[in-house]
């Protein structure tokens, strides 16, 4: 067998599609009859060309004129799905130099976040660090921890520690870190929730406003 697509079956997401496959083919043969050769095959058809395509990842071209020659096909393809490439934005190049995908960097073994997202992370701790009043650190931390999910699903632990050791002491009155710098969380006695049940024990729960 073929080196490159031996890599490929190793993989955790030709396994992850290989156990969908299997679980469809388990399904298919308690469909009713009407779905069995309709919609059970069609899921079965897209799961093996899923499988395909993971294999043809892994089938790297050195030849630039022959993936250049594939564009053509790759076009049709996405159209079919109603999709397409920019025209100005395509571009070949080694892939140790990473994938650009859905904001992250894409590299053999790791994933890296962008600059502008990286930058955007800072900006949101900065403004959370400017926050006057409960209502504008609730915003503020949903707003770094939506950053924080991002980061926390790639190589980013050394950006996520740097750019959250920028919150000020004021902030930390309010909040803390949980984890290995992965969440941001309200403390207890701030969070709405609490507030509200306390204003109702001291039965000034109407005068209540954040």
């Amino acid at each position: 067998m073929d080196k490159r697509i031996t890599v490929a079956s190793d993989t955790k997401v030709y396994l992850a599609t290989s156990k969908l496959l299997d679980e469809i083919l388990d399904i298919i043969p308690n469909l009713p009859r009407d779905y069995k050769y309709s919609f059970g095959a069609k899921m079965q058809e897209l799961v093996i060309g899923c499988l395909l395509g993971i294999q043809r990842a892994y089938m790297v071209s050195q030849d630039k004129d022959l993936l250049l020659r594939t564009v053509p096909r790759i076009r049709e393809v996405l159209a079919t799905l109603k999709l397409t490439l920019h025209p100005k934005k395509f571009y070949l190049q080694h892939y140790t130099k990473g994938v650009s995908f859905t904001g992250s960097i894409v590299k053999p073994g790791r994933v890296y976040v962008e600059g502008r997202t990286l930058n955007n992370f800072m900006a949101a701790v900065l403004k959370l660090n400017r926050a006057t009043c409960l209502e504008q650190i609730y915003k503020g931390v949903d707003s770094v921890n939506s950053y924080l999910g991002l980061l926390k699903h790639c190589n980013e632990y050394a950006s996520r520690r740097r750019i959250l050791g920028k919150l000020n002491r004021k902030v930390f009155k309010y909040c803390y870190i949980r984890g290995h710098f992965e969440v941001l969380c309200i403390k207890n006695r701030y969070k709405r929730r609490n507030i509200i049940l306390q204003k109702i024990r001291d039965g000034t729960f109407y005068d209540f406003a954040i």
